[in-house]
């Protein structure tokens, strides 16, 4: 809560605040401001969300109750077959990508399924990172000696005098 006491009860001043915008299959709240609401969207982060804003040339502050269909339908285009000129590479989340070789940008369940492929393509190469996968254990270089554990937690049992 903010300065004073906690206000329990939603105070909306409109409806508009209280809608919801479907697109990429999520649900973003109508209330939040243009760079929030993208980020719910997976796969959309700071840095996309603040260049998405720029490319309909809307405010900081701009709210997605606002937002006409024409720019939805903008959004949707531009992660089409466009983003490849959209979007510098050093932005994209699927740099050479194994299979096309092209800079992509995937969202919500494509960029689920892509890291599941690629997974199950480093285990069927018994790359070290595919095996570790596998066997559950952690796969950039951190210490598993006594962190990461799983299962049931046992403690150390002391002797009776």
């Amino acid at each position: 809560f903010l300065m004073g006491k906690p206000n329990n009860k939603l105070n909306y001043k409109d409806e508009k605040s209280m809608t919801f915008i479907r697109i990429f299959d999520c649900n973003i709240n109508g209330s939040l401001s243009c760079n929030f609401g993208l980020r719910n969207i997976k796969g959309v982060g700071i840095r996309m969300s603040n260049v998405l804003r720029k490319i309909l040339k809307k405010d900081i502050n701009y709210k997605l109750y606002n937002i006409e269909k024409a720019d939805l339908e903008e959004v949707v285009n531009i992660f089409g077959k466009s983003s490849r000129k959209a979007f510098p590479s050093w932005l994209m989340n699927r740099r050479a990508d194994f299979l096309t070789g092209d800079n992509l940008h995937v969202l919500s369940t494509v960029l689920d399924s892509a890291l599941q492929e690629d997974i199950k393509r480093l285990v069927t190469i018994k790359n070290n990172k595919g095996l570790r996968h596998l066997s559950r254990l952690k796969t950039r270089g951190q210490h598993t000696k006594s962190n990461g554990r799983r299962g049931k937690t046992i403690g150390v049992v002391r002797k009776k005098k």
